[in-house]
């Protein structure tokens, strides 16, 4: 975004004012801006306590392997019975998620 919103005229230029905003924590205090300015509460970058957390975990995938193209297919499907739908104005609840992958945790 940097190299494409033309603050510097070559891709590596842009490469190196990332890492460099990385390294002396700008980037990270734009990114605590932009989450208070979206209503969330910055403290929870420092102390991810403060994140909500879901209050139960199912499994929606079978435990056979599944071939890509059905992996796939599921796992959209598996998005979408996370999302209910629902109105514009409704709710979105943050502690839900989705793990993916073969490996759970739980």
């Amino acid at each position: 975004m940097i190299f494409l919103g033309k603050i510097v005229p070559t891709l590596d230029d842009a490469r190196e004012l990332a890492l460099q905003k990385l390294a002396d924590g700008s980037a990270f205090r734009k990114f605590r801006d932009c989450v208070t300015a979206q209503g969330g509460d910055p403290r929870a970058l420092d102390k991810f306590e403060l994140l909500p957390n879901a209050t139960g975990c199912g499994k929606l995938l079978p435990t056979r392997r599944l071939r890509d193209a059905d992996r796939r297919r599921r796992h959209w499907s598996s998005l979408g019975l996370m999302v209910p739908v629902g109105e514009k104005d409704d709710k979105i609840d943050p502690a839900v998620g989705v793990i993916l992958g073969s490996q759970s945790r739980r």
